[in-house]
């Protein structure tokens, strides 16, 4: 019997992984090094990827009404983040983002300011636990609020000609 394709891709990871895990202590200092910057790569190219994505599903198109794209408060969903990310140098960048962001627009200020707490304490959370220099982690976090200021201006322009087209005949 054949494993469904999912479940033998991840026997197929796991045993690739288990394997890397045996090899690791005759592997020279220098394979080592090079195998740990390749994973840190892999793993800040992941958290650009899932912190783009964030925005495009956090981000309503229209910012005026100043609710983001959950059933739930602001505050209810960025407080589930747990003590590391909560004890971790993303509070402080988050609130020097606040007031220098750019965002000049206070009907986007709200907004935007959640979107960018919300994705640096998940930036945070995933890279302090993946072993992510803090070199790193910071270059995403002054990532973050850029992302966020260009999706919000791109969805202001595209909220301002969705208004101009005519109502959808039934």
């Amino acid at each position: 019997d054949r494993l469904p394709d999912n479940q033998y891709h991840e026997k197929t990871a796991m045993d690739l992984a288990a394997e890397q895990l045996r090899l690791w202590p005759t592997l020279s200092k220098s394979t080592q090094q090079e195998l740990v910057q390749h994973e840190e790569s892999t793993v800040f190219s992941q958290a650009i990827h899932f912190a783009n994505l964030m925005v495009n599903l956090l981000v309503p198109l229209d910012t005026s009404k100043n609710k983001l794209l959950r059933a739930s408060a602001p505050g209810d969903w960025e407080s589930g983040s747990n003590s590391i990310v909560t004890n971790s140098i993303a509070g402080s960048v988050a609130e020097s983002y606040d007031t220098e962001s750019g965002f000049e627009d206070s009907e986007n200020n709200d907004i935007a300011n959640s979107v960018v707490r919300f994705i640096t304490r998940f930036i945070d959370k995933v890279c302090t636990e993946s072993g992510v220099t803090q070199d790193h982690i910071k270059s995403l976090h002054c990532m973050i609020p850029g992302i966020v200021a260009m999706h919000i201006e791109t969805l202001e322009a595209v909220h301002r000609e969705s208004r101009r087209l005519p109502p959808i005949q039934k």
